[in-house]
């Protein structure tokens, strides 16, 4: 926490956004206030100045400044390359404002049923992490804790992060934009429909967003989890009114990233059909093939009540959209309690865990039209224990056998 000192009007965020065929960043600046006056952004690499754009701001509360790159360094999980940003505010009597921030230079898009960064196909190999720590429950103790996470996780294979349910630090995401982690970020949800929800949701939803849009690592946006607090949404128009309203909400704020409206079933609106399926052990091709050509047939067959969903709604369009399983294993190992819970029978032995995960990670890198999987869990939390390292981080098995099994497909 501190104190700093500010003019009348000062800058408050900027959001940069790069497009790969003009070689162009947009900047969006945000102020304090309405204010006339010019802004210059200077974008600087290794503390030389590589180019600059200024912009009236005309009354307004925020400017649009593009800055045209010759050579850009792409900003990417294997060169996780960061630009410094200079900015500068003059405002008509006189008064100045300067902020610094940074951006990774990057493009993500989904066309033809592909999820792209830089143009290029992108596996994701993502770990469910719901952001729990020990002493500060959902507070890490100091800024190593949110590093080293981020190292085992990328020393475990994966390429992606599902932040599961929190807001997650700033500082985290700072960490992530560092070492090239990828991110998804999602919304904390509700759980009973209300005028209540409507509003709250969209205010926090919406600062979230602009909180967080300017990290190069986060690549998706995901405003729903399961239909939590939309529970009736495939009967109640109002509540899929709702969902399909946040999509479009998300796409005005950041047209840079893909929406997930509702990850893991009971598709309605979004830029990438998501599944949560923990049946390791069936044929998984099979199963997304059927999805595939009947949508509206259920995502996990074998349970009823709540957990029986369809993958996406009447009337809604999955065509073209890439296809991810987004939760997925949920193997547990270990003992704490009387209400341990993991998905499916708990392994006996450690060597038994590294066989089940081996197997299920087959069978997943056997579905020829997943665009990526997301594995349930990081850790263990609470009664969960299906994390791949123990609530202290300690690894389950070998980090190295981890990172075998997770990455040796993409070899």
């Amino acid at each position: 926490m501190w104190l700093e000192p500010l003019p009348d009007v000062s800058i408050e965020s900027v959001f940069a956004q790069f497009l790969m065929d003009s070689s162009q960043l947009i900047c969006l600046v945000e102020f304090s206030q309405h204010v006339e006056g010019e802004l210059q952004v200077d974008l600087l690499m290794s503390g030389e100045l590589i180019t600059s754009a200024k912009a009236s701001t005309q009354l307004r509360g925020e400017a649009r400044v593009p800055l045209t790159i010759e050579d850009p360094l792409l900003w990417s999980p294997d060169s996780p390359y960061l630009y410094d940003l200079h900015l500068t505010l003059i405002t008509a009597s006189g008064q100045r404002d300067i902020a610094t921030s940074y951006c990774g230079l990057r493009e993500i898009s989904t066309e033809g049923g592909t999820f792209k960064l830089n143009n290029e196909k992108l596996y994701i190999r993502g770990i469910l992490d719901q952001g729990y720590f020990p002493k500060g429950w959902y507070t890490a103790i100091s800024d190593d804790d949110y590093k080293k996470d981020i190292e085992l996780t990328l020393a475990m294979g994966f390429n992606c992060v599902r932040k599961h349910q929190k807001a997650e630090d700033p500082r985290y995401l700072y960490w992530a934009d560092k070492m090239g982690l990828l991110v998804w970020s999602e919304m904390p949800s509700g759980r009973i429909f209300s005028t209540e929800l409507i509003q709250a949701l969209t205010n926090e939803w919406q600062n979230l967003v602009k909180r967080d849009r300017g990290h190069p690592s986060i690549i998706t946006w995901v405003p729903f989890n399961e239909s939590w607090g939309v529970w009736n949404q495939a009967e109640r128009p109002e509540q899929r009114a709702f969902v399909e309203g946040i999509v479009g909400l998300t796409h005005a704020l950041d047209k840079s990233r893909p929406v997930v409206g509702n990850d893991g079933w009971e598709f309605s609106a979004g830029d990438l059909w998501t599944l949560h399926v923990y049946e390791e052990n069936t044929n998984l091709g099979s199963r997304l093939s059927e999805l595939a050509k009947d949508p509206g047939s259920y995502v996990n067959i074998g349970e009823g009540g709540l957990g029986q969903r369809v993958g996406a709604l009447p009337g809604s369009n999955i065509a073209n959209l890439p296809i991810l399983l987004t939760e997925c294993g949920g193997i547990g190992y270990g003992q704490h309690g009387d209400n341990d819970f993991a998905y499916g029978e708990i392994p006996s032995s450690e060597v038994e865990l590294e066989q089940r995960i081996e197997a299920a990670i087959n069978v997943i890198y056997d579905a020829q039209d997943l665009q990526g999987f997301v594995w349930t869990q990081l850790t263990d939390v609470q009664q969960e224990i299906n994390g791949l390292l123990y609530f202290d981080r300690r690894p389950k098995i070998p980090i190295k056998s981890l990172k075998k099994i997770f990455e040796h497909h993409t070899d």
